[in-house]
Protein backbone atom coordinates (compact mmCIF):
# COMPACT_ATOMS: atom_id res chain seq x y z
CA UNK A 1 0.00 0.00 0.00
CA UNK A 2 1.14 3.40 -1.43
CA UNK A 3 2.13 5.93 2.08
CA UNK A 4 0.60 9.62 1.33
CA UNK A 5 2.85 12.68 1.04
CA UNK A 6 2.18 14.68 4.13
CA UNK A 7 4.87 16.74 4.67
CA UNK A 8 8.45 16.73 2.28
CA UNK A 9 10.91 16.75 4.52
CA UNK A 10 12.79 20.23 3.39
CA UNK A 11 9.57 22.19 2.59
CA UNK A 12 7.99 21.24 6.07
CA UNK A 13 11.38 23.00 7.65
CA UNK A 14 10.95 25.55 5.97
CA UNK A 15 7.70 26.42 6.16
CA UNK A 16 8.02 25.90 9.52
CA UNK A 17 10.37 28.72 10.18
CA UNK A 18 9.51 31.06 7.88
CA UNK A 19 5.23 30.79 7.11
CA UNK A 20 4.37 33.80 5.92
CA UNK A 21 6.20 34.24 2.10
CA UNK A 22 4.62 35.88 -0.49
CA UNK A 23 4.05 34.39 -3.48
CA UNK A 24 7.48 35.20 -5.18
CA UNK A 25 9.20 34.26 -2.17
CA UNK A 26 7.99 31.17 -2.14
CA UNK A 27 8.52 31.14 -6.23
CA UNK A 28 12.60 31.82 -4.75
CA UNK A 29 12.43 29.13 -2.14
CA UNK A 30 11.12 26.13 -4.91
CA UNK A 31 14.22 27.68 -7.10
CA UNK A 32 16.47 27.16 -4.13
CA UNK A 33 16.07 23.80 -3.43
CA UNK A 34 18.59 21.45 -4.03
CA UNK A 35 17.89 18.88 -7.32
CA UNK A 36 18.18 16.09 -4.76
CA UNK A 37 15.29 17.63 -2.26
CA UNK A 38 13.20 17.93 -5.74
CA UNK A 39 13.75 14.17 -6.36
CA UNK A 40 13.02 13.34 -2.61
CA UNK A 41 9.56 15.25 -3.14
CA UNK A 42 8.72 13.25 -6.29
CA UNK A 43 9.42 10.50 -4.57
CA UNK A 44 7.16 11.24 -1.41
CA UNK A 45 4.56 12.18 -4.14
CA UNK A 46 4.31 8.49 -5.81
CA UNK A 47 3.89 7.63 -2.16
CA UNK A 48 7.19 5.36 -1.63
CA UNK A 49 8.28 7.61 1.32
CA UNK A 50 6.53 9.16 3.64
CA UNK A 51 8.39 12.06 6.27
CA UNK A 52 7.07 15.05 8.03
CA UNK A 53 10.04 16.79 10.22
CA UNK A 54 7.60 18.52 12.93
CA UNK A 55 5.18 15.40 13.61
CA UNK A 56 1.87 16.75 15.20
CA UNK A 57 0.31 16.41 18.88
CA UNK A 58 -1.14 13.25 18.19
CA UNK A 59 1.17 11.60 16.62
CA UNK A 60 4.22 12.62 18.88
CA UNK A 61 2.01 10.74 21.77
CA UNK A 62 1.50 7.73 19.82
CA UNK A 63 5.51 7.13 20.76
CA UNK A 64 6.00 9.51 23.73
CA UNK A 65 3.27 7.29 26.04
CA UNK A 66 4.44 4.11 25.86
CA UNK A 67 7.91 5.48 25.38
CA UNK A 68 7.69 7.24 28.58
CA UNK A 69 6.45 3.42 30.17
CA UNK A 70 9.19 1.36 28.10
CA UNK A 71 12.42 3.36 30.22
CA UNK A 72 10.48 3.67 33.23
CA UNK A 73 9.86 -0.37 33.00
CA UNK A 74 13.44 -0.49 31.61
CA UNK A 75 15.00 1.45 35.15
CA UNK A 76 12.89 -0.64 37.40
CA UNK A 77 13.52 -4.08 35.43
CA UNK A 78 17.28 -2.96 36.24
CA UNK A 79 17.13 -1.64 39.58
CA UNK A 80 15.59 -5.04 40.21
CA UNK A 81 18.20 -6.51 38.46
CA UNK A 82 15.54 -8.89 36.48
CA UNK A 83 15.68 -9.44 32.62
CA UNK A 84 15.24 -6.76 30.60
CA UNK A 85 16.01 -8.30 27.01
CA UNK A 86 12.18 -8.49 26.79
CA UNK A 87 11.82 -4.47 26.24
CA UNK A 88 14.30 -4.54 23.05
CA UNK A 89 13.46 -5.43 19.26
CA UNK A 90 16.05 -8.09 19.27
CA UNK A 91 17.39 -8.39 16.04
CA UNK A 92 21.43 -7.53 14.62
CA UNK A 93 20.93 -4.13 15.12
CA UNK A 94 20.35 -4.44 18.79
CA UNK A 95 22.82 -2.79 21.14
CA UNK A 96 23.28 -1.34 24.87
CA UNK A 97 26.17 0.24 25.69
CA UNK A 98 27.65 1.95 28.76
CA UNK A 99 30.91 3.29 28.45
CA UNK A 100 33.23 0.22 27.04
CA UNK A 101 30.65 -1.93 27.48
CA UNK A 102 28.45 -3.34 24.57
CA UNK A 103 26.22 -6.17 24.22
CA UNK A 104 23.94 -7.32 21.46
CA UNK A 105 20.67 -9.19 21.65
CA UNK A 106 22.81 -12.51 22.88
CA UNK A 107 23.97 -11.13 25.96
CA UNK A 108 21.91 -7.68 27.39
CA UNK A 109 20.64 -9.48 30.18
CA UNK A 110 24.08 -10.29 31.51
CA UNK A 111 24.16 -6.15 31.44
CA UNK A 112 24.52 -4.74 35.12
CA UNK A 113 23.25 -0.78 34.22
CA UNK A 114 25.33 1.26 36.77
CA UNK A 115 22.93 4.57 36.87
CA UNK A 116 19.96 1.86 38.29
CA UNK A 117 21.72 1.72 41.60
CA UNK A 118 19.97 2.60 44.90
CA UNK A 119 19.18 5.92 45.83
CA UNK A 120 19.38 6.91 41.56
CA UNK A 121 15.59 7.83 40.30
CA UNK A 122 14.39 8.30 37.04
CA UNK A 123 12.94 11.77 35.58
CA UNK A 124 9.80 9.71 34.88
CA UNK A 125 9.30 12.73 31.65
CA UNK A 126 11.96 12.83 28.84
CA UNK A 127 14.45 15.16 28.40
CA UNK A 128 13.56 15.13 25.06
CA UNK A 129 11.70 13.11 22.45
CA UNK A 130 10.99 12.82 19.15
CA UNK A 131 8.74 10.47 16.69
CA UNK A 132 10.75 10.26 13.35
CA UNK A 133 9.39 12.41 10.58
CA UNK A 134 9.12 8.78 9.12
CA UNK A 135 6.70 7.89 12.29
CA UNK A 136 8.68 4.45 12.15
CA UNK A 137 11.31 5.05 14.69
CA UNK A 138 11.71 8.03 18.08
CA UNK A 139 14.55 8.94 19.86
CA UNK A 140 14.34 9.78 23.64
CA UNK A 141 16.51 11.25 25.74
CA UNK A 142 16.04 10.59 30.09
CA UNK A 143 17.24 11.73 33.25
CA UNK A 144 18.40 9.86 36.02
CA UNK A 145 19.47 11.92 39.00
CA UNK A 146 21.34 10.93 42.41
CA UNK A 147 20.19 11.05 45.53
CA UNK A 148 21.57 14.69 45.98
CA UNK A 149 19.91 15.80 42.81
CA UNK A 150 22.52 16.26 40.50
CA UNK A 151 22.46 14.07 37.59
CA UNK A 152 23.90 10.83 37.67
CA UNK A 153 23.51 9.98 34.06
CA UNK A 154 21.27 10.03 30.71
CA UNK A 155 19.98 7.08 29.01
CA UNK A 156 19.77 8.13 25.30
CA UNK A 157 17.03 5.22 23.29
CA UNK A 158 16.23 5.07 19.45
CA UNK A 159 12.94 3.29 19.63
CA UNK A 160 10.84 1.01 16.94
CA UNK A 161 8.15 -0.99 16.85
CA UNK A 162 7.68 -4.40 17.32
CA UNK A 163 4.47 -5.19 15.75
CA UNK A 164 2.28 -2.34 17.22
CA UNK A 165 4.75 -2.16 20.60
CA UNK A 166 7.38 0.00 20.66
CA UNK A 167 10.70 -1.43 22.08
CA UNK A 168 14.48 -0.44 22.40
CA UNK A 169 16.82 -0.70 19.45
CA UNK A 170 19.90 0.93 21.24
CA UNK A 171 19.87 2.05 24.18
CA UNK A 172 23.24 4.10 25.47
CA UNK A 173 23.92 4.76 28.81
CA UNK A 174 26.02 8.31 29.56
CA UNK A 175 28.21 8.84 32.62
CA UNK A 176 27.74 12.68 34.03
CA UNK A 177 31.22 13.62 32.48
CA UNK A 178 29.84 12.16 28.86
CA UNK A 179 28.73 14.33 25.94
CA UNK A 180 25.12 14.57 25.00
CA UNK A 181 23.68 15.59 21.80
CA UNK A 182 20.26 16.43 22.07
CA UNK A 183 17.38 15.21 20.58
CA UNK A 184 16.49 17.09 17.56
CA UNK A 185 13.55 16.43 15.06
CA UNK A 186 14.35 14.02 12.15
CA UNK A 187 13.47 12.22 9.39
CA UNK A 188 14.58 8.53 8.97
CA UNK A 189 17.89 9.00 11.14
CA UNK A 190 18.70 11.21 14.16
CA UNK A 191 20.86 13.83 13.20
CA UNK A 192 19.89 13.97 9.45
CA UNK A 193 17.75 17.20 9.23
CA UNK A 194 19.79 19.34 11.72
CA UNK A 195 21.67 21.26 8.39
CA UNK A 196 18.51 20.65 6.00
CA UNK A 197 16.96 24.46 6.49
CA UNK A 198 20.40 25.99 5.92
CA UNK A 199 21.35 24.21 3.13
CA UNK A 200 18.26 24.94 1.41
CA UNK A 201 18.18 28.49 2.32
CA UNK A 202 22.19 28.52 0.76
CA UNK A 203 21.07 26.60 -1.82
CA UNK A 204 18.06 28.99 -2.80
CA UNK A 205 20.62 32.57 -1.67
CA UNK A 206 23.25 31.36 -4.99
CA UNK A 207 20.85 30.08 -7.34
CA UNK A 208 18.56 34.03 -6.81
CA UNK A 209 21.71 36.09 -7.08
CA UNK A 210 22.96 34.04 -10.38
CA UNK A 211 19.15 34.75 -11.42
CA UNK A 212 19.83 38.36 -10.58
CA UNK A 213 22.49 38.88 -12.44
CA UNK A 214 20.87 37.73 -15.98
CA UNK A 215 18.05 39.97 -14.48
CA UNK A 216 20.42 42.56 -14.19
CA UNK A 217 22.22 41.62 -17.49
CA UNK A 218 18.65 41.07 -19.31
CA UNK A 219 17.65 44.94 -17.89
CA UNK A 220 20.75 47.11 -18.49
CA UNK A 221 20.24 45.69 -22.56
CA UNK A 222 16.73 46.38 -22.46
CA UNK A 223 16.96 49.65 -21.42
CA UNK A 224 19.82 50.79 -23.74
CA UNK A 225 17.70 49.78 -26.17
CA UNK A 226 14.88 52.14 -25.20
CA UNK A 227 17.46 54.71 -25.03
CA UNK A 228 18.43 54.38 -28.54
CA UNK A 229 14.93 54.23 -29.66
CA UNK A 230 13.64 56.78 -27.43
CA UNK A 231 16.70 58.98 -29.09
CA UNK A 232 15.93 58.24 -32.84
CA UNK A 233 12.10 58.57 -31.86
CA UNK A 234 12.38 62.51 -29.98
CA UNK A 235 10.25 64.39 -31.68
CA UNK A 236 8.88 62.12 -33.86
CA UNK A 237 5.48 60.51 -33.52
CA UNK A 238 4.32 57.52 -35.73
CA UNK A 239 5.89 54.18 -35.75
CA UNK A 240 9.15 54.99 -34.23
CA UNK A 241 7.47 56.50 -31.21
CA UNK A 242 5.56 53.39 -30.92
CA UNK A 243 8.53 51.27 -31.22
CA UNK A 244 10.70 53.08 -28.67
CA UNK A 245 7.63 52.56 -26.50
CA UNK A 246 7.01 49.20 -26.98
CA UNK A 247 11.08 48.96 -25.80
CA UNK A 248 10.57 51.50 -23.37
CA UNK A 249 7.82 48.83 -21.65
CA UNK A 250 10.20 45.60 -22.24
CA UNK A 251 12.83 47.27 -19.94
CA UNK A 252 9.88 48.67 -17.20
CA UNK A 253 9.39 44.82 -16.90
CA UNK A 254 12.98 43.44 -16.98
CA UNK A 255 13.17 46.23 -13.92
CA UNK A 256 10.30 44.93 -12.08
CA UNK A 257 11.92 41.57 -12.25
CA UNK A 258 15.45 42.75 -10.88
CA UNK A 259 13.28 44.22 -8.01
CA UNK A 260 11.69 41.04 -7.45
CA UNK A 261 14.63 39.26 -7.29
CA UNK A 262 16.43 41.74 -5.31
CA UNK A 263 13.08 41.18 -2.64
CA UNK A 264 13.74 37.83 -2.46
CA UNK A 265 17.42 37.97 -2.00
CA UNK A 266 17.24 39.99 0.86
CA UNK A 267 14.67 37.51 2.25
CA UNK A 268 16.40 34.52 1.92
CA UNK A 269 19.35 36.03 3.11
CA UNK A 270 17.79 36.80 6.19
CA UNK A 271 16.40 33.73 6.76
CA UNK A 272 19.50 31.97 6.02
CA UNK A 273 21.03 34.08 8.68
CA UNK A 274 17.53 33.35 11.19
CA UNK A 275 18.78 29.40 10.35
CA UNK A 276 22.17 29.41 11.21
CA UNK A 277 21.76 31.32 14.03
CA UNK A 278 19.05 28.58 15.39
CA UNK A 279 21.51 25.63 14.19
CA UNK A 280 24.13 27.15 16.41
CA UNK A 281 21.96 27.73 19.45
CA UNK A 282 21.10 24.27 18.87
CA UNK A 283 24.58 22.77 18.59
CA UNK A 284 25.76 25.04 21.94
CA UNK A 285 23.27 22.50 23.55
CA UNK A 286 25.86 19.62 23.36
CA UNK A 287 27.76 19.18 26.49
CA UNK A 288 28.37 16.51 29.25
CA UNK A 289 25.73 14.73 30.80
CA UNK A 290 25.45 16.64 33.81
CA UNK A 291 24.44 19.75 32.02
CA UNK A 292 21.24 18.08 30.31
CA UNK A 293 18.46 20.03 32.30
CA UNK A 294 19.73 22.89 30.27
CA UNK A 295 18.48 21.35 27.02
CA UNK A 296 15.16 19.69 28.76
CA UNK A 297 11.94 20.63 26.92
CA UNK A 298 8.22 20.43 27.93
CA UNK A 299 5.81 18.60 26.79
CA UNK A 300 1.50 19.36 26.12
CA UNK A 301 0.55 15.36 26.60
CA UNK A 302 -2.89 16.30 25.74
CA UNK A 303 -4.37 14.76 22.84
CA UNK A 304 -7.21 15.23 21.03
CA UNK A 305 -10.18 12.29 21.70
Amino acid sequence: MQIGLRAVLTLAVICAAQPAYSQGFSGAIMAGLPDVLGQIAGRAANGRMRCEVFVDKDEQFEAHAPGTKLMSDYFAAASAGKPRSALFKLTKKTRWTSGDAVADQTNLDRQIDPLAVAGNTLEPLPLRFYRAGSFTTAHGQWAVHAPDGSIAGVYDGFLEREGKVWKFRTLTLLRPEDEVVPANPYCQKPGDTDEADVNAFKMGVERTEKQLVKRKAKFAAADEKARAAEAKAAGKKGSAATAAGTLRAAAEEAAKKVAESEKNLAELQESLTKAETKLADYRALTGPARNAENFRETYDMTVND
